[in-house]
């Protein structure tokens, strides 16, 4: 998985962030890498001049460019100076690099606060279909504990980055101080590098050797538990047992080989740690000659910027890991917006405000997928105030329509238009803030009270409307009878609830949200016919002024329409007022989900 050049790029100008703002860091930890190269060079003359009083005078130091210009200085105020120019770069680098770390853990936040953030608003933008494809974990956790994750893999990319110049200004200082004992170290760390690879190597083939005969374990002891009784009954107990011991004593020969090799390692280090100072301070001896007072000194930063180097150098080492892991992080990202974009449904700028004469919808085609077509040449009208009703078989696509007029899903082909305009030049927001749904899936309900279930987005001047409404459909009583009344906490998609009282709580805050068109699909399915009755009794009290689109298999509950359109295997079949309708098609709505007797005309 290769990230493709300007991913970064096209990702964070989705989101609105400008991706130069990460060099920002980058500049912080430069500077904390020059400023302690700059503390270990001024470190040589300090060390020098507190060591040995007698320490010859700047002028006649190996480093004459580090002290131009400071010949009539004198020794104390040089010794003073140094020291001075010492810590106050020290003291640089220690705010560099605490600035580079916080901006970058600022950064990192900020960029995933805001891909969050587009994200969230994106899915909003989308036809259903794009969530078919079993997404949801991937969102969930593309939302929620993706975020953390890529900043805890931005966090060691930044601090092996800032290694990186680490060890670059360490390179600049061995070098400043010799050139040549930085290439004998050199060659050390090489030879190093391949002792410690070929015995890691003989580790790790130690460890899979293991490995492979515990599981070789763990396969006998299964075989034997599962199928003792056919092994006494063949008398082969005595073999397995053999071969059973064969090879945990293999297995316990291998396991201590290789931890008496896990023990060696850390001595084993720990001597050619020694070596590699005995071996630098051999090869000091010839760059520098005997050390005294006077190239001490510049041994011991030397040493001291070495092993610092050494360190630096172990943890550079994860880079590359650190980026793929980053980089897949991105790759993620960059395919789910891509994929995204497919399925992106068309919004324009205009705010639908309730008000229409009429509703149309013309040879509307639709599929989940290419192969299985669900609407096929659909065409229907809805008149403003008016009451109608669709029925059909499960399948037919009756959903799907009226799931249309929210942008739920958006047609393959065809049109539908709001007063002759087409439904998307309007904005979602202001379709769904006015035409309200009631779904025939019960779990419309979210964690929280069933208050803050009802209200959801409304504020607490809507509670006595609520209350009356809960109290024609007979629920007020049953929730004030709760231990905290209204304030009852329910549990995601309202497990705690029944799938009648769920579907009223979703029909309640549809008439609280006072839309211009009510669509309810399946509302009574889950209700008793008592309870079926005191929601038509409340909705006729609405009818007056709002459009009403029922989804439904009852025969009782289509003839209140005022136009009945019947579907069939994606089809308009037939549609007209209850009273027209002739008796095959009364019939055929009887067949589809009730056993009412069908009346006569």
């Amino acid at each position: 998985m290769k990230l493709e050049k300007g991913t970064l790029f096209e990702i964070c100008s989705r989101i609105g962030f400008r991706p130069r703002r990460f060099l920002i860091p980058a500049a912080f930890a430069a500077l904390a890498a020059i400023f302690e190269a700059l503390a270990a060079l001024l470190l040589i003359p300090a060390l020098s001049m507190l060591f040995d009083s007698s320490a010859p005078t700047p002028q006649a130091l190996k480093s004459p460019l580090l002290f131009f210009g400071l010949e009539g200085v004198s020794r104390e105020s040089l010794t003073l100076l140094f020291c001075a120019g010492t810590t106050a770069a020290a003291i640089l680098k220690l705010i560099f690099s605490f600035a580079s770390v916080s901006c970058s853990l600022s950064l990192s936040h900020e960029f995933t606060g805001q891909l969050q953030s587009s994200l969230f608003r994106l899915l909003s933008q989308l036809d259903n279909r794009f969530f078919l494809a079993s997404r949801h974990s991937e969102l969930s956790y593309l939302l929620h504990a993706f975020p953390e994750r890529l900043v805890t893999e931005l966090r060691p990319l930044h601090r092996n980055l800032a290694n990186c110049l680490m060890l670059i200004s360490y390179s600049f200082v061995l070098l400043a101080i010799s050139w040549k004992l930085s290439f004998v170290c050199v060659v050390l760390a090489i030879g190093y590098q391949m002792i410690m690879s070929i015995v890691l190597k003989r580790l790790r083939t130690r460890a899979t050797r293991t490995d492979s005969l515990r599981s070789h374990i763990g396969s006998q002891i299964s075989r034997l538990t599962s199928c003792y009784n056919l092994m006494k009954l063949l008398g082969e107990t005595e073999r397995e047992a053999a071969r059973f011991d064969s090879t945990v004593k293999s297995y316990n020969h291998e396991s201590e080989a290789h931890m008496r090799y896990v023990e060696l390692i850390h001595p084993l280090f720990d001597a050619l740690s020694i070596v590699m100072i005995i071996l630098v301070t051999f090869a000091s001896h010839f760059v520098w000659g005997k050390l005294d007072l006077n190239s001490l000194p510049t041994f011991l930063v030397f040493v001291f910027i070495l092993r610092r180097g050494s360190g630096v150098s172990s943890g550079i080492r994860e880079l590359q890991a650190h980026y793929v892991a980053v980089e897949n992080s991105l790759f993620k990202i960059a395919k789910l917006f891509a994929d995204a974009d497919s399925f992106r449904m068309r919004s324009g700028d205009i705010e639908f405000v309730g008000s229409f004469y009429e509703i149309e919808m013309k040879n509307v085609h639709f599929s989940y997928s290419s192969q299985v077509p669900l609407l096929k040449g659909v065409d229907l009208r809805i008149r403003r105030g008016s009451r109608i009703a669709l029925v059909g078989s499960s399948g037919s696509g009756k959903t799907t329509l009226v799931q249309f007029l929210v942008r739920l899903w958006s047609p393959d082909s065809g049109e539908i238009r709001i007063d002759d305009i087409p439904i998307e030049s309007f904005t979602s927001n202001s379709l769904r803030h006015r035409i309200g749904l009631v779904c025939q899936d019960t779990s419309e309900v979210f964690s929280g009270s069933i208050r803050e279930n009802l209200l959801y987005g409304l504020d607490e001047s809507c509670e006595t409307e609520m209350k009356l409404l809960l109290s024609d459909l007979g629920l007020l009583a049953r929730f004030e009878s709760l231990p905290q009344g209204l304030d009852t906490a329910v549990s995601d998609k309202g497990l705690s609830l029944s799938g009648g009282e769920r579907q009223l709580l979703s029909f309640v805050r549809t008439l609280l949200r006072k839309t211009s068109i009510i669509v309810l699909d399946e509302v009574t399915s889950s209700l008793d016919p008592e309870t079926a009755q005191k929601v038509e009794m409340v909705l006729g009290s609405y009818a007056s002024e709002t459009t009403i689109i029922e989804v439904t298999h009852k025969f009782s509950r289509a003839i209140k329409a005022e136009k009945i359109y019947l579907l069939s295997e994606g089809r308009l079949i037939s549609y007209g007022s209850p009273a027209v309708l002739s008796e095959d098609q009364r019939r055929f709505m009887q067949l589809l989900g009730s056993a009412e007797p069908v009346p006569s005309n």
